[in-house]
């Protein structure tokens, strides 16, 4: 996570002002993460998503193509978290 949070630094996302696909991916990573988090699986296990990070991934879902998808299409079935 450090690496992230060093990379992105004062940026509004990863490489500047604008979203990009560099954004997307990390994006889903970091869900992913996050989703494991909120369910508890032990794949998750250590790990914390910083807060300059959750204001990122906050930024990302803003983004009405990315809420869309997220409200319409699970990244993965709960089972599978």
């Amino acid at each position: 996570m450090s690496y992230f949070q060093g990379k992105l630094g004062e940026k509004e996302f990863f490489l500047g002002s604008s979203h990009t696909c560099a954004d997307y991916s990390i994006f889903a990573v970091l869900y992913l993460i996050s989703e494991k988090l909120r369910v508890g699986s032990p794949a998750a296990a250590g790990y914390t998503i910083p807060e300059s990070l959750q204001n990122y991934m906050k930024r990302v879902h803003a983004i009405p193509v990315i809420s869309e998808m997220l409200s319409s299409v699970p990244i993965l079935p709960e089972s599978r978290l």
